[in-house]
């Protein structure tokens, strides 16, 4: 029997457009049967000027969750009562999150570059992978998911949970997700599968052949629809591919606390902490909060979001390399928690900076005791299909941005601080040196994790 690929294509895209001044960057991603060839914000293809309509393909599209407005408290309360995810379950994604954090950023290939990683798009991408597979397959995929001993039906709908909780759009912000499926015509998917697909991860099913060019616009075209424009890559398709699975993300919200723009200075980063002579020179805005976090080798703070978000700002120690830090994610956990934060007069000095990369992930994965779902003669994917299929290639591209305005990040959990004496303590992060962040959601959710080690590269 003749393998065939399933290609996991995991595109995240978010950002704030006017942030995206800079001229054309054209990189080259190989899927491992699906190839992107991409520019920022400017692409040869027009798509509304396509002689191809998406909607003439489409088999399924889902009903996407209400969207709740900024101001109503009561809808948003009224879906988190609907939409219970268990303490068990954001345990294990917050565990994906730190333990694959630890692989992609001390991955060599990632050395002193600004890095970006969403495990929660991850998480949810692989999720829908993994209620596919069987047997060794499958027990491998739940392992590094955390739901080991669970079933397909608890991992689908605690993710259609967290996917609900997580989606909204109103006047402030934004964070729109969506999955497609893209399913070679001529071959036989099981209906379970794909009904899963749409129910719990709001995933659009698509039925094309990967051997006409069409299909590579169409996806390119869905991509772009999905990013409100932002992202128009051109996909070249592989005929060996038989299924797609694509993630789109599009995020945008507005700090809390006002950040006057009058304040913002130029002032240097040093690039390395020890030689002074080292640094580059951005702009840096300045803002206040009240309460940190004193860590192992570091000191954190975070700024809130409008839409209940929080972006959590982590500085090494005077002697600390930020390496030893980014080894051991779990030595954040505690600053999730507003049980460890002392009440002090933070003064910030954040550098504004916009940056993205492209990260491969297949060998994490493999790392991490994901194997046989990538092995073309041990993969078990019988519950997608009963065709002999495997996992081809992981990827995922990311953007992030900050300014004045707000944050490029989902994020939107709210921690107000009130009836409490005012603080005496004076503390300054002045983030003049490489540092490390992290945007998580009001269930302290791990939605972005990052390392600025050059603000001024773009």
């Amino acid at each position: 029997m003749k393998i065939k690929k399933l290609t996991l294509l995991i595109l995240l895209f978010y950002m704030i457009a006017i942030l995206f001044s800079c001229g054309v960057n054209r990189n080259h991603i190989n899927n491992g049967g699906i190839e992107i060839n991409q520019k920022n914000g400017d692409f040869d293809y027009d798509y509304d000027q396509m002689d191809i309509d998406i909607e003439n393909i489409v088999s399924i599209t889902p009903e996407y969750p209400q969207n709740i407005s900024f101001d109503d408290y009561q809808g948003r309360n009224k879906v988190y009562e609907n939409n219970t995810v268990e303490q068990d379950f954001m345990n294990s994604v917050k565990s994906f999150a730190f333990t694959s954090a630890a692989k992609i950023f001390t991955d060599p290939k990632n050395n002193l570059k600004n890095t970006i990683y969403s495990p929660v798009s991850l998480y949810m991408a692989l999720a829908v992978a993994s209620t596919g597979a069987e047997n060794q397959t499958k027990n491998e995929m739940f392992n590094l998911l955390g739901v080991s001993g669970k079933d397909k039906n608890y991992l689908s709908r605690q993710t259609g949970n967290l996917f609900r909780i997580l989606y909204f759009k109103n006047d402030i912000g934004s964070l729109q997700a969506a999955n497609s499926l893209w399913m070679q015509n001529d071959w036989n998917f099981k209906s379970d599968f794909t009904d899963n697909a749409v129910k719990n991860f709001y995933s659009s099913i698509y039925n094309v052949d990967f051997k006409d060019k069409n299909t590579a616009k169409l996806m390119g075209k869905w991509v772009s629809d999905n990013t409100n424009g932002v992202i128009k890559p051109e996909i070249i398709t592989d005929a060996e591919t038989i299924l797609a699975i694509l993630n789109t993300v599009y995020f945008k919200d507005e700090w809390l606390n006002e950040i006057h723009e009058d304040n913002t200075k130029k002032d240097k980063f040093y690039l390395d902490n020890k030689n002074k002579n080292k640094y580059v020179e951005c702009d840096f805005m300045q803002t206040y909060a009240n309460s940190y976090i004193k860590g192992d080798g570091f000191i954190s703070s975070y700024l809130g979001l409008k839409n209940g978000g929080r972006m959590i700002f982590i500085l090494p120690d005077k002697d600390v390399k930020i390496d030893r830090l980014l080894n051991d994610w779990y030595k954040f956990d505690h600053v999730l928690s507003d049980e460890n934060s002392k009440f002090a007069d933070v003064t910030f000095k954040i550098p504004k900076f916009s940056c993205g990369n492209k990260l491969d992930l297949k060998d994490v994965l493999i790392s991490l005791g994901m194997e046989k779902a990538f092995d073309g003669k041990l993969a078990d994917f019988s519950a997608m299909t009963d065709d002999t299929a495997f996992i081809s290639d992981v990827k995922q591209e990311t953007r992030v941005a900050i300014d004045e305005k707000g944050v490029e990040a989902a994020a939107f959990t709210s921690i107000l601080y009130c009836g409490a004496a005012m603080p005496t303590e004076k503390i300054n992060m002045v983030l003049d040196k490489p540092f490390i962040y992290l945007i998580t959601d009001r269930n302290n959710a791990i939605l972005f994790m990052g390392v600025i080690y050059n603000p001024a590269e773009n």
